[in-house]
């Protein structure tokens, strides 16, 4: 076989759906790109390996032997994702070619200038090999701005800039409509990409591009609004929480005792380990392992399954007070790269008790994760939420998390 005259089919992983030539199930889809960063995925309820998450949609996006796979991925993922996808197209094509959105836009477009790609969390101003994320929020006009500001600031100021607005991201269309309007009024030319603009051939044959891992620079740094904006950064991986929460599984099974809460929503006294928390009866818990230091107690609400408790917890030394953890875990949260996580407050109250609190921000979800210290156990509560959801609203608005945090105690 020729592999110069192949160009394969085109295949786009992320940035909130896979999509090919042929029809992926919407649900596996989005579930890929949601847990891409994880060991398991929760597909209808259920735990799903990723790697096999990966390698089903992509052969169902590819279709039946295809002689190649054109691999297109968002420019901010890291390296760690585009390896993952890479290894999955392997099993799907022998010649796989990875490109990333931005560069084969620009590269489409015959242009030098900047590309701003629109993902579900943030917008990605990419020009001159870097990458700056800008947090979305409901006010459109106010991340336009920090957009707009972050491009007229670039080293070398572009002049124009291409817009990629995939439709599959909510909102993405409105979005570049704004920002168009206020480039324009800065004297910058626009042109906002049409939403399926990689399903379109190459005008000639492209090289084969190496595994992701040899030729491929990731990274991104992430622009703040300023404090009165009210746009709040996220994009986050929540192995590191477990990781620094140093959890344990329990070798007996979560036991379980009946109770009550206000709204007469039946619950249980769920006591796993050396804690116990007030948790919905209808939530089956179940211990999730997988993925780097990933062990942590699930319940998955049974109406939707990204609403969701995540409970982990660590022994910590006698006489360890609250500003000793808040500062090891802020010490923790700064080796992450920058964006990872967000809203970090080390003197929060919540259900009426001093914690810590941060944000993680998923595709598809984000988590509000409170911690306390109750005698020599340090409790993590993560509240998950589906998107969209206001970003300031905070896991004390919600009974059923305000009830699992004012409930979390040692019982050793």
């Amino acid at each position: 076989m020729d592999r110069a005259a192949v160009t394969g089919v085109a295949v786009a992983a992320g940035p909130a759906m896979v999509l090919g030539p042929h029809p992926v199930d919407p649900e596996l889809g989005a579930a890929a790109v949601e847990f891409i960063d994880d060991e398991l995925a929760l597909v209808a309820g259920k735990p799903r390996s990723v790697t096999g998450l990966w390698r089903q949609v992509l052969h169902a996006a590819a279709g039946a032997d295809p002689p190649a796979v054109r691999l297109i991925c968002p420019r901010w993922w890291s390296r760690d994702r585009v390896q993952r996808v890479f290894d999955a197209a392997r099993t799907v094509a022998e010649l796989v070619e990875v490109h990333r959105r931005a560069e084969l836009l620009a590269e489409r477009a015959g242009t030098t200038g900047a590309v701003v790609e629109i993902a579900p969390e943030h917008v990605a101003v990419c020009a001159a090999g870097t990458v700056e994320l800008v947090a979305r929020s409901d006010d459109v006009d106010g991340v336009c701005s920090v957009v707009c500001a972050t491009v007229t600031t670039l080293p070398v100021r572009p002049a124009a800039v291409l817009v990629d607005a995939p439709a599959e991201v909510p909102g993405a269309a409105v979005l570049a409509g704004f920002l168009a309007d206020q480039l324009r009024r800065r004297r910058i030319a626009v042109t906002v990409a049409e939403p399926d603009w990689w399903r379109q051939p190459p005008a000639e044959p492209e090289r084969k591009t190496r595994a992701p891992g040899k030729t491929d620079r990731f990274g991104a740094r992430r622009r703040r609004r300023p404090a009165a904006g009210g746009v709040v950064a996220g994009a986050v991986l929540a192995a590191l929480t477990l990781t620094l929460m140093g959890v344990w599984p329990s070798s007996a099974g979560p036991e379980r005792t009946e109770t009550t809460m206000p709204d007469s929503m039946p619950t249980t006294l769920l006591v796993e380990g050396r804690i116990g928390v007030v948790v919905p009866v209808s939530w089956p818990p179940q211990r999730v392992t997988g993925g780097p230091g990933s062990a942590r107690l699930q319940l998955v609400s049974p109406e939707n399954p990204r609403r969701a408790l995540h409970i982990t917890q660590s022994v910590v030394p006698a006489g360890h007070t609250h500003r000793q953890m808040a500062d090891a875990l802020a010490a923790a949260l700064r080796d992450q790269r920058d964006g990872v996580f967000t809203a970090f407050d080390p003197a929060d109250q919540r259900g009426d008790r001093a914690v810590v609190s941060y944000r993680e921000v998923r595709a598809g979800h984000h988590i509000e994760w409170v911690v306390l210290l109750d005698r020599e156990v340090r409790i993590a509560i993560g509240c998950q939420y589906p998107l969209p959801r206001d970003s300031g609203t905070d896991a004390v608005s919600d009974p059923i998390c305000e009830q699992a945090v004012r409930s979390a105690h040692a019982v050793v």
